[in-house]
């Protein structure tokens, strides 16, 4: 009696051959599928069995995100354009950083645009701090008008081994009344969105290099209003 076998995949080395097909993928209208062009044998043992159909090297776009008013922690976020001539599917994926298991995360591709965006989770090596100002953040009466001025500092640190791309947001306050203003918004460097106050600051910060981004405004309102300010 012949003994069951199992058949690994044969070894190939991604650094000499980025596209590595197992498969021969046959899309339709509805689904594509895939049919194997490495034999396998498969142990009756009632074990779930892994079969790798297809390995590819994708091009991606990768920057460092991070919103230093909610959340000190800086992410890495991957972006993949023209991610459709990939045939990628959804589902399940595992997610590794640097070698490092990071953990699951769900793949989905129903609000996917041009470019497919991933978040990749926490990057190390990366501090931020935002801190208010208190020598220029101060209140004020003015006749019947009250003034509070508030001003921050954000201060960012790449203690990598290379150069990164950074984007930051913060944020203007807005008003949806005419009698409350923003008066001498100071935010250099930094692009607004109309209508919502988003700032956002895109820049280059070398290896053990830091940088620091500065964040000023005055609000104008009446004495008989309370106004609540970050």
């Amino acid at each position: 009696m012949q003994k069951n076998k199992a058949y690994s995949t044969p070894y190939l080395d991604a650094d000499k051959q980025s596209n590595i097909s197992y498969s021969e993928e046959k899309p339709n209208a509805t689904a594509i599928t895939f049919e194997l062009a490495t034999p396998y044998t498969v142990i009756n043992d009632g074990k779930n069995r892994a079969v790798d159909l297809k390995q590819e090297d994708i091009p991606a776009i990768f920057e460092y995100f991070g919103v230093p008013k909610l959340d000190k922690n800086i992410y890495l976020i991957g972006h993949i354009p023209n991610w459709i001539d990939y045939n990628l599917m959804e589902g399940e994926v595992n997610l590794y950083y640097e070698g490092t298991y990071l953990g699951k995360t769900l793949f989905s591709l129903s609000n996917a645009e041009d470019t497919l965006h991933l978040s990749l989770g926490h990057a190390k090596g990366i501090s931020t701090v935002r801190n208010k100002v208190k020598e220029f953040s101060k209140r004020q009466i003015l006749s019947d008008k009250k003034t509070a001025s508030s001003a921050f500092e954000i201060n960012i640190r790449n203690n990598k081994k290379f150069p990164i791309n950074l984007v930051l947001e913060d944020q203007l306050p807005i008003s949806a009344e005419k009698e409350i203003t923003i008066e001498n918004p100071l935010y250099e460097g930094a692009q607004l969105e109309e209508g919502t106050g988003k700032l956002t600051w895109k820049f280059n910060l070398d290896a053990g290099k830091d940088k620091k981004l500065k964040l000023s405004y005055t609000v104008k309102y009446p004495k008989t209003y309370r106004v609540q300010i970050d």
